[in-house]
């Protein structure tokens, strides 16, 4: 299977590469409707070019989609996962992103029964193959690691700020899990 990066433009990112040539790498970006574009990155120019503004939609591949969140791809197995909006609930998601089909519903990812609680707002893959996810709470901000395939939760840290949801994104250089605050 091939490997691709995924980004957002919308706070929904992953990295991880699909090389299919000397130098060019697929990017893919989706925003918070699903809809997702394809990008040809050249190394050699250092350049990002649009291939395809509308080279999947989520929201078309059935399930009453409100809101998409974030793609990311399992480094070891190429699987794409992808984290969205249904009935008020988030949901994780296998995704066939060459063929624009979602393989299978893994299930709803609940973190506590807290009223008004936001919910989780981003996945990463580590380098192991760890799924990590970002929440937020009332109180508090969290990363959380996710078990595939039963979706059960592990804290790994609290992060106390308030405000927006959390940006998450693996850095497999650098082997670091980076959270971003939207202010």
């Amino acid at each position: 299977m091939k490997k691709i990066t995924l980004f957002s433009l919308f706070l929904v990112f992953i990295s991880v590469p699909l090389l299919h040539g000397q130098n060019t790498v697929d990017l893919y970006a989706m925003n918070d409707d699903g809809e997702i574009a394809k990008y040809s990155y050249d190394s050699g120019t250092d350049t990002i070019f649009l291939e395809d503004s509308s080279y999947g939609d989520i929201t078309a591949t059935g399930g009453g989609i409100q809101k998409a969140y974030a793609l990311a791809q399992h480094p070891i197995t190429s699987q794409v996962y992808v984290l969205i909006q249904e009935g008020g609930q988030r949901f994780l998601w296998e995704y066939d992103i060459e063929n624009d089909i979602i393989v299978a519903n893994l299930g709803q990812i609940i973190e506590t029964p807290e009223p008004d609680y936001g919910g989780i707002n981003n996945i990463a893959f580590g380098e192991d193959g760890t799924l990590y996810g970002s929440f937020k709470t009332n109180a508090a901000n969290s990363i959380k690691t996710i078990n595939l395939p039963d979706l059960s939760l592990q804290s790994i840290s609290d992060i106390f700020w308030g405000g927006g949801g959390n940006g998450l994104v693996y850095d497999f250089d650098n082997q670091k899990l980076i959270v971003v605050r939207k202010p």
